[in-house]
């Protein structure tokens, strides 16, 4: 218990008198304590930034600023070395898994796919409308659905194989960021604006 003291100052008048009266006023209260038991920083990718991080059958893999891609299979604790898979001048923006799959999205809109736990990677597909960068990804219901910076999602159903053609919901704003539960996807735009759909198609 922590003890908080306030003292106030109550101006006490009428026609004969004036008078000061101090008092102290005693509160007790529970201090809670938040604990973030965080470990101290891993360093896997010098001074490159991690973008993005997905977990599935037993692995954690993550992608950087300069398109490689790291694997743990130790809750973090380890992590192979730097695989790049994009090739130079590319960064991985985000990664999901589903259907026993990684699905890697690179900057620009190639997408890369792993069945091994993100030991190997196909080949990059581009799936966006030129010019366009790819910002968001998740996994739901036996779908992945991406999202781009104009507004634009494509969905998967073949394990990231082949993809939909590009579908604007947005209206030309960005999709930052994309979510399945309840078997829902909910897609969040620029604005504050929020998208939902059972299926990522409609």
């Amino acid at each position: 218990m922590r003890t908080l003291l306030r003292k106030s100052f109550i101006h006490l008048k009428d026609t004969s008198m004036a008078a000061l009266l101090s008092s102290i006023i005693i509160c007790s209260f529970p201090v809670v304590s938040y604990a973030l038991n965080w470990s101290t920083g891993n360093n896997i990718a010098g001074i490159v930034g991690i973008n993005a991080i997905a977990y599935g059958g037993g692995t954690f893999v993550a992608g950087d600023g300069s398109g490689n891609v790291y694997t743990s299979a130790t809750n973090g604790a380890s992590w192979s070395a730097a695989n790049n898979i994009t090739g130079p001048g590319k960064y991985i923006a985000a990664i999901a898994y589903g259907g026993g799959i990684f699905v890697a999205c690179e900057s620009r809109g190639n997408i890369y796919t792993s069945n091994t736990n993100g030991a190997s990677w196909s080949a990059g597909t581009n799936i966006i409308v030129p010019g366009n960068r790819i910002n968001a990804i998740a996994y739901g219901g036996g779908t992945f659905v991406v999202g781009d910076d104009s507004g634009n999602v494509y969905t998967s159903n073949t394990n990231g194989v082949s993809w939909s053609a590009a579908n604007n919901i947005a209206g030309g704003n960005r999709i930052w960021a994309i979510a399945y539960g309840g078997n829902t996807f909910i897609a969040g735009g620029d604005s504050g604006d929020i998208y939902t759909s059972a299926n990522g198609t409609n």
